[in-house]
């Protein structure tokens, strides 16, 4: 998302993108898609890789234990995608939201740093407000959601995946389009 969108307030590329008439709207959607091919791109690069490498230096090359390996491979990047497009979502919101580019940044890092270690102390507290909250926030993020491909996979678990995903993307966009429509572009 950073590639994309790339410092908007500060290098003035928003004002000719708006002199041209182009909807905000647009503007964001354009972007947050741009920002999607690059991601699916570079994830295809480097799941290539993976299969390359991993091919070229397996002992076997074909057999019932390839086709399971590839077959959980496939859940897990299947269930990955939407967990990363929510992510992408709120990544592509703070780069619109706030004016600097390092503060989004620095929102993100601390988020993804200490988030998570934080919601796992909140539920350890012995106050049932603070639990709930964090179990609660906990069962949502897609971050967190990366974790549990140590249980068994199921169709349950990557609709869930999909409707965290998805539903982070869109609230995410939706509040990013918002604030930017009405944005004032210096």
């Amino acid at each position: 998302s950073h590639l994309v969108v790339s410092g908007p307030y500060g290098s003035g590329t928003l004002k000719n993108e708006l002199s041209f008439g182009l909807p905000r709207s647009r503007i964001y959607l354009g972007k947050l898609f741009t920002a999607v091919l690059l991601g699916v791109a570079l994830c295809a690069v480097l799941i290539a890789f993976y299969l390359g490498t991993g091919w070229l230096l397996a002992e076997e090359k074909g057999g019932e234990t390839l086709l399971e390996n590839l077959s959980v491979l496939a859940y897990v990047v299947a269930g990955s995608v939407p967990l990363w497009l929510g992510s992408l979502g709120i990544c592509m919101a703070l780069f619109f939201l706030l004016r600097s580019e390092t503060g989004a940044v620095i929102t993100l890092t601390l988020a993804l740093a200490i988030g998570t270690p934080l919601l796992e102390i909140f539920q350890g507290i012995q106050v049932e407000p603070f639990q709930a909250a964090a179990r609660f926030l906990w069962s949502i993020l897609p971050v967190t959601q990366f974790g549990q491909y140590t249980n068994e996979l199921t169709w349950g678990l990557l609709a869930k995946y999909w409707a965290i995903g998805l539903g982070w993307l869109a609230g995410a966009s939706a509040l990013g389009v918002a604030v930017f429509r009405r944005r004032d572009i210096r």
